[in-house]
């Protein structure tokens, strides 16, 4: 229930198919400031809610992409996110 919860959120906030999104190299998605937190924040709410409704206390400290990015090392994401979205391949390749 916490995944489809979080996938229909996403495509709701998003308006993009959850199934489009891919986690390394970084989607534009999370290289862009704002919708950055509002991933993060989707993501966030996942977790809660794999620990609150399925008991998965460990939830908040497996790696998982979103929790490495939001939570583990969000600062130093935060402080490098623009370097990345220029050098982003997509972006590199429109630049042709």
């Amino acid at each position: 229930r916490c995944n489809s919860k979080f996938q229909h959120d996403f495509e709701y906030s998003f308006n993009m198919s959850a199934t489009v999104f891919y986690d390394f190299p970084f989607h534009p998605l999370v290289l862009d400031h704002n919708t950055f937190l509002l991933y993060c924040k989707l993501a966030e709410q996942r977790t809660k809610c794999y620990v609150e409704q399925c008991k998965d206390t460990s939830a908040d400290t497996v790696f998982s992409p979103s929790n490495f990015i939001c939570s583990f090392k969000r600062t130093h994401f935060t402080e490098v996110r623009q370097c990345l979205a220029d050098a982003e391949p997509i972006t590199f390749l429109k630049a042709d």
